[in-house]
């Protein structure tokens, strides 16, 4: 099994490419930074489908200007179950350039899955927190991961540690993973040269 942290989303993006040959490849980020419209949910053009890119519905700038492939990142929700679903895990889409949250990477894995870790769950202070700002999961409105993340961050904390093993779990093969926060980033690399500091 093959575990390594990239610090660029587009060398992330080139090895999972990379990998295509040898197998199934998949794409799962946190449900942060734009919330995907639930009306409009194959429109490329509607900013809430977009999750990685520029620009996002959250106003977040990490991928203004980056390119992959010579054309501006965009990968979009993968959010139509009927439309976009099916059409995906049977390979008639390029799966970098769509996403799914926890809730479509629960029930399948992928040989090789690539986890763009958002800003929600994020190392502080030498422990976990959550950072509710980014979070745009409102999927249950009043006992939402948004609303809960403002009410009871010890509850938003045990439920967001839950879904990161979800899609940490997902890659049979191989799980790449690129931390949208870079303190995190850091303070993970350090954690597993060094576990006797979890």
């Amino acid at each position: 099994m093959i575990f390594r942290i990239f610090d660029n989303i587009v060398d992330m993006l080139n090895e999972l490419e990379n990998r295509r040959k040898r197998g199934k490849i998949a794409l799962i980020c946190s449900f942060t930074e734009s919330e995907g419209d639930t009306k409009d949910k194959t429109n490329w053009n509607n900013i809430k489908n977009i999750r990685i890119g520029y620009p996002l519905q959250s106003g977040f700038d990490l991928y203004k200007g980056v390119k992959f492939k010579g054309e501006e990142l965009k990968i979009k929700w993968l959010m139509h179950e009927r439309v976009e679903y099916s059409r995906y895990w049977n390979d008639e889409f390029d799966p970098l350039k769509y996403c799914s949250s926890v809730y479509g990477a629960q029930g399948f894995e992928a040989d090789y899955v690539g986890v763009v870790w958002g800003r929600d769950l994020i190392w502080r202070n030498n422990g976990w927190t959550v950072n509710a700002d980014p979070i745009t999961d409102y999927v249950g409105r009043r006992v939402s991961l948004k609303t809960i993340a403002y009410k009871d961050k010890k509850k938003a904390l045990a439920l967001l540690k839950n879904r990161y093993y979800i899609m940490l779990t997902r890659g049979l093969r191989g799980v790449y993973v690129f931390f949208e926060d870079k303190e995190t980033a850091n303070a993970v690399k350090k954690l597993i040269e060094n576990p006797s500091n979890v």
